[in-house]
């Protein structure tokens, strides 16, 4: 389940202060005053919470704020140290991706929170997600989101789009944010084990993940796949499968936080809800 609050909110520092290190996911910030509940903080160092400060819009005349995530953490923090310096990054804790109606009600809660600290741009670094974001809506800011259905098409995606989908049929895809999840395959098996015993369990598992051919680390150069190969060794012996290796890229997220908006970049303008069908149209 998800955290009563969600991870914190990072940043650099501001022009003329000297830089701190990223603050990750997984770390609780300082909540402001005021801020619905949601975490914002400077580094993890800080005593009282910092004041809102957000990355400058392409037209130097607007804010922009960063909702991720925490599954992208990796992903995130990679394109955000080319390109999102001065921009503070809201995390969604990954609990709320197991139901969608509660994911939206979280992003929708943190989009109206950034509108009333004055974001202009809202970056969403997410996938349509079970139709998690559909709906999604803010009344003065863009809303912008890659136009992927989830963060492994996402992750999988390099050079030239040729399709929506990039994920094949019965491949576990797994990355070092992925083998943080304990609802994944070895957790779910030990929980098994403990209440249903060794045998069930088993039966269980060849029940519920038996149309599995292969686990899949995606190479994206984002984290050191070495670190993730035990685990996803360990989800492959409880397949009863082998290991491969996926190559990948990070091009999404770089051109979500770049600006380079293109085609697979969606863009809802204030009042405009995200919708469906939008994503149907990764292609235009």
């Amino acid at each position: 389940m998800a955290d009563a609050t969600d991870r914190g909110l990072e940043n650099v520092g501001k022009s003329g202060a000297s830089e701190r290190a990223v603050p990750s996911a997984s770390q609780t910030a300082p909540v402001m005053p005021n801020s619905g509940g949601i975490n914002w903080s400077g580094s993890p160092d800080d005593v009282e919470p910092q004041p809102p400060y957000f990355g400058k819009t392409e037209d130097g005349e607007g804010l922009r704020i960063l909702i991720a995530c925490a599954m992208l953490e990796d992903e995130v923090r990679s394109a955000w140290d080319k390109y999102g310096r001065g921009m503070r990054i809201m995390w969604v804790d990954r609990g709320y991706h197991e139901n969608p109606d509660t994911l939206r009600a979280r992003l929708q809660q943190m989009i109206n929170e950034a509108e009333r600290l004055g974001a202009t741009e809202i970056l969403l670094a997410i996938g349509l997600c079970g139709n998690g974001v559909v709906g999604l809506v803010a009344q003065h800011a863009k809303l912008v989101i890659p136009r992927f259905d989830d963060c492994i098409n996402l992750m999988l995606f390099e050079g030239e789009r040729t399709c929506r989908g990039l994920a094949q049929a019965g491949i576990l895809y797994l990355t070092r944010g992925w083998a943080h999840d304990a609802t994944l395959i070895t957790g779910q098996r030990e929980a098994y084990a403990r209440k249903y015993g060794e045998r069930r369990a088993d039966r269980l598992m060849k029940a519920m993940w038996g149309a599995y051919r292969a686990v899949s680390l995606i190479d994206n150069g984002c984290y050191d796949i070495d670190e993730v190969q035990d685990y996803a060794q360990k989800c492959a012996d409880i397949l009863e499968v082998g290991v491969q290796v996926d190559p990948g890229s990070n091009d999404v997220m770089d051109k979500l936080m770049s600006g380079n908006w293109d085609s697979d970049i969606l863009v809802s303008g204030p009042g405009q809800p995200i919708a469906q069908e939008d994503f149907d149209d990764w292609n235009t």
